[in-house]
């Protein structure tokens, strides 16, 4: 791979460079981000829950706050390395500013794909498609069931941002934003097809990152971009800034929903963090505790936070780091690892993630929310599918086809990837409810079940 291929700004649309206004200084990849910001996908994130469901506060994070974060995090990242990559003479200075416009894009969009309650929504889907196909297969072919079988958020939002999201059409074709093939490479985190899918042969082999509906797509972006079988080097500055992000925030909102202490917290990561440097950053987060009035209401809060900034900052240093050593290896395509691994880094993020399935992720205010809104998911799939199944068309299944996004609906009957098929059918289902927010998904689900009208 090399860095000329891989920060293509071809899109599929346009292939050929559309003129800027005259004072529109932008790159390609900044403007990418203008056409995702002010997106409706990208609002609704706001409704859909990072660790605490159905939050009326503003005080814990959101799927939307998140990614904003992790989009901030990830073109510093961008910038860092791009900048020591020229000073090496490895990246041409035509690039300059591309790195980090595309790694903010990247960070912003790349949880569009999340289904309500986020990942235990996409557990609800995998069993839901894999409990009904162990009845009946629908005539659909092995990888066409895999593909529902493993859905996943990463896969959903190449399929949202290349394909329904509905711009324009062009030769029979929709393009979704028709981003460039840069950012749109950078959120492929698992460049694979489900029945590709194989943890023991390394990261990218973990989950699926392309549904067969999408396999064209997929296909032109990794030729744009020259990435063969391998992820985009950019995938691991993304992953990182996305670890980073939701290590230390979590755990952050976990002493805002008194899920945690910040004694408890401190009292572990002393625990787990044994060399030098973990020692060193717990005694910095001691003096600036120190530093804060006694009498401030809350002190506990304002603490947590400055271990949020220092371990982001300790973090942050060590994944630009450790992408610049395996520099070439990268770009080999031969690096399977996490930035995050080694060094008081992987002890940290090792810490950071025992301490978030103790003691927040299991809270009851988190679990209680997010089983409730599980069994909303449930009877809204068992709904839609078999209104789409339903050859005769009846009155219930006519309501409930009416009720799915006009948008969704539209690109099922005017854009299938198998006209038809069962399979575009059940692919406008998984659009629909994985497109919804949390609270929607309630609504929704409690007025087809009458406790709502």
């Amino acid at each position: 791979m090399n860095w000329n291929q891989l920060l293509s700004s071809r899109r599929l649309g346009y292939p050929e460079a559309r003129g800027a206004a005259p004072h529109d200084s932008r790159n390609q990849f900044e403007q990418d981000y203008s056409r995702v910001v002010f997106s409706s996908a990208v609002r609704r994130l706001q409704d859909k829950a990072q660790v605490f469901p159905l939050e009326s506060t503003g005080y814990v994070r959101t799927r939307l706050s998140h990614s904003m974060e992790v989009s901030s995090l990830a073109r510093s990242l961008g910038t860092t390395v791009e900048r020591e990559l020229m000073r090496r003479g490895l990246l041409e200075m035509r690039h300059v500013g591309s790195m980090g416009a595309i790694l903010a894009t990247a960070g912003l969009i790349h949880d569009l794909g999340n289904p309500p309650f986020g990942h235990y929504g996409e557990e609800v889907i995998q069993r839901y498609y894999t409990d009904r196909f162990r009845l009946d297969g629908l005539g659909l072919a092995q990888a066409q069931q895999e593909d529902l079988r493993r859905f996943d958020g990463n896969a959903q939002a190449l399929r949202y941002i290349s394909k329904v999201h509905y711009m324009y059409d062009k030769g029979g074709q929709v393009f979704g934003y028709d981003l460039t093939c840069a950012t749109m490479s950078t959120i492929i985190k698992y460049p694979r097809a489900s029945l590709e899918v194989d943890p023991s042969r390394g990261l990218s082999f973990k989950k699926i990152g392309y549904f067969q509906s999408e396999a064209h797509t997929f296909a032109a972006i990794r030729e744009a971009c020259g990435t063969g079988e391998a992820r985009h080097p950019l995938v691991f500055l993304l992953e990182a800034a996305d670890d980073i992000a939701y290590m230390a925030a979590d755990v952050e909102d976990g002493v805002k929903k008194e899920a945690v202490s910040l004694s408890l917290i401190l009292d572990y990561l002393r625990d787990h963090l044994r060399s030098a440097e973990g020692v060193a950053l717990l005694a910095k987060v001691e003096r600036q505790r120190a530093r804060i009035n006694r009498d401030y209401p809350r002190r506990d809060e304002l603490t947590v936070q400055w271990l949020r900034i220092f371990a982001q900052q300790l973090l942050m240093e060590a994944a630009a780091t450790s992408f610049l050593d395996h520099h070439d290896a990268i770009l080999a395509g031969e690096h399977e690892g996490d930035l995050l691994l080694d060094g008081v880094a992987g002890e940290l993020m090792a810490a950071l993630k025992a301490l978030g399935r103790e003691h927040i992720y299991t809270h009851r205010s988190a679990v209680t929310k997010e089983l409730a809104g599980g069994r909303a998911l449930e009877g809204l799939l068992a709904s839609f599918t078999d209104a789409v199944l339903d050859q005769e068309g009846g009155f219930r299944s006519r309501g409930l086809y009416a009720m799915m996004s006009a948008n969704f609906r539209f690109i099922a009957e005017h854009f299938p990837s198998d006209p038809g098929s069962v399979y575009d059918r059940l692919l406008l289902v998984t659009d629909f409810v994985s497109g919804m927010t949390d609270s929607y998904a309630i609504e929704v689900y409690q007025r087809l079940s009458g406790i709502r009208m």
